[in-house]
């Protein structure tokens, strides 16, 4: 993440049952990661997320790890009604699957108005869209669009965030 401004690390969420190891391997290097930003009078909730890649193999895992992002997602707005939220990351699905439709249905997040599914992956030649930046209903998602980072095996992902009220 790149701001300008202050960001505080609230919680790092690994996926998988923290009391069974085998569990955690299978989802090795994989989690959300909640920062705040502070702008200007205002909180920013930014959670980081990163999912179990691959298709059939690991649609089992990215169902509980969407579960588990979702659960907390919930939880945190039922605590703070108000804020405002982006998630963003390596979903490793793409805009019209199931686990997209999971993740948006409850109305926390929506997706930008243009421009959602670009494709970033492989960052060389991009076929799918497995990379996206979502909002809470109180922040608009505009001038959506990718940029090439040279370390990186995506193309990453930029817009800019309109607090709408």
């Amino acid at each position: 993440m790149i701001s300008r401004f202050p960001i505080k690390a609230v919680h790092r969420h690994l996926y998988g049952n923290d009391d069974c190891l085998d569990n955690r391997l299978d989802h090795f290097f994989k989690d959300f990661i909640h920062v705040e930003l502070k702008v200007g009078g205002r909180k920013l909730q930014v959670f980081y997320v990163h999912l179990d890649d691959g298709e059939r193999e690991y649609e089992f895992s990215k169902k509980e790890e969407i579960r588990e992002l979702i659960t907390y997602l919930r939880e945190f707005v039922e605590k703070e009604p108000q804020s405002y939220i982006v998630a963003a990351g390596d979903f490793n699905f793409s805009r019209r699957s199931r686990l997209m439709k999971e993740l948006l249905a409850d109305g926390i997040l929506h997706p930008p108005a243009a421009n959602f599914g670009l494709k970033t992956y492989p960052s060389d030649n991009p076929t799918k869209d497995i990379d996206h930046i979502l909002a809470s209903r109180n922040i608009a998602i505009n001038d959506y669009r990718t940029f090439h980072f040279p370390w990186s095996d995506h193309l990453g992902l930029l817009c800019e965030l309109e607090f709408m009220d």
